[in-house]
């Protein structure tokens, strides 16, 4: 992060705390989508993956940050679509 103050340092690690014991939730129950705890926490995951897919794209296209994020577009869309159909599928 180019000139982060340290609040924004600390905000930024207390969010990837956070995201990632979302992704440990997600991935410890991507076996259980058949039961409706399942079909909520892909409902969950589903919108959080599209919402910050769309972010990230809002950031390269308004230049916030460079073309290195359209790899985390890419990985977002793709996790949305998969807990999307993890959801609609149950």
């Amino acid at each position: 992060m180019p000139n982060a103050d340290a609040a924004t340092v600390y905000m930024s690690r207390r969010y990837a705390v956070m995201f990632f014991g979302y992704t440990t939730l997600l991935w410890l129950s991507r076996h259980h989508t058949g039961t409706p705890a399942g079909r909520a926490i892909c409902a969950g995951g589903s919108v959080v993956t599209g919402v910050m897919a769309l972010l990230s794209l809002q950031g390269v296209l308004s230049g916030v940050v460079g073309p290195f994020a359209w790899s985390a577009v890419v990985a977002e869309v793709l996790l949305a679509v998969s807990f999307s159909r993890g959801w609609l599928r149950a």
